[in-house]
């Protein structure tokens, strides 16, 4: 019995951090402009932005390798269907991830517009937005999964 009832909590723990670290919404027309202004996002159904925090924030050094770790999200993404997406990076810390921002695919977190409002509360390394063109939104905060990002493209495919 004291086996099932440890069970059952950690059951219910783990579920509350999960649900406590999936979000949901719909973006106000100024904040929908300013995303596809900013990270040029244009026809496509969805924007799905691969967010990393400020190195402060998490619990090693995130930037240390950004050749590697994009790479490691390039090959995530090649098992998802994005065809009808536009798949970028935003680095809260410019000046870390200056070598890789072009301004093509990997963009600064201009005015920390996305870290103030989007990714929020601090204490992950990660983050992933998706958002369609109507201003429906999905956030995961922290690492996330292939798992993840299919399921988010699909609640928000129109």
């Amino acid at each position: 019995m004291k086996t099932t009832n440890i069970l059952c909590f950690l059951f219910l723990v783990t579920f509350s951090v999960n649900a406590q670290r999936i979000k949901q919404g719909t973006f106000e027309d100024p904040m929908k402009e300013f995303l596809k202004k900013t990270y040029n996002w244009q026809d496509q159904d969805l924007l799905i932005i691969n967010f990393r925090y400020p190195q402060n924030s998490c619990h090693y050094d995130q930037y240390r390798d950004l050749p590697r770790s994009v790479n490691f999200f390039n090959d995530l993404y090649r098992k998802i269907d994005t065809q009808a997406a536009r798949n970028i990076y935003v680095y809260a810390e410019e000046s870390r991830a200056k070598r890789i921002i072009d301004g093509v695919d990997h963009f600064p977190d201009i005015d920390k517009r996305l870290r103030k409002t989007v990714f929020k509360p601090y204490g992950y390394c990660y983050g992933l937005l998706v958002l369609n063109q109507n201003g429906a939104y999905r956030v995961v905060l922290g690492e996330y999964s292939e798992n993840d990002i299919t399921k988010c493209i699909e609640q928000l495919s129109l």
